[in-house]
């Protein structure tokens, strides 16, 4: 990512990532009564916390408006399989109701380009497990 957008956007982002975090491990101790060792392999998990990272980066950007960066882009930079971020993505919307329609439209149509293109590039782990499972039958 460019200096500028770094510089410029990169506290306000890990702040909303760091909210973000929060609210996931508020309901997950909530919800199952995590035990602490269960909460740290949460946090452990890359796949997760580079997928909030995009979160935030999505939230915040469009907070302020800006359209420079894809999401495309965002899974390039952290090297995140466009699949996973669509794993978490229910997990994501859940954590707070209250989020403004306007950017619940928008995730939700980052939610349909992940549906509709991302996740069936070639060699993602969509189409390589459809190549597997085609092969066995």
């Amino acid at each position: 990512m460019p200096k500028e957008f770094e510089s410029k956007h990169a506290e306000p982002i890990f702040l909303t990532y760091c909210c973000l975090l929060d609210k996931l491990l508020a309901k997950e101790l909530r919800n199952r009564k995590m035990q602490q060792a269960e909460m740290c392999d949460l946090v452990r998990d890359d796949m997760l916390q580079k997928s909030f990272l995009i979160y935030a980066c999505v939230v915040h950007l469009y907070s302020k408006n800006i359209n420079d960066l894809s999401i495309q882009e965002l899974l390039g930079a952290l090297d995140l399989p466009a699949f996973e971020l669509w794993s978490t993505f229910s997990s994501f919307m859940m954590l707070d109701p209250n989020l403004p329609q306007q950017l619940r439209e928008h995730l939700n149509n980052i939610e349909r380009q992940l549906t509709l293109h991302l996740i069936w590039q070639k060699d993602t782990i969509v189409v390589k497990k459809l190549k597997v499972i085609i092969a066995r039958n």
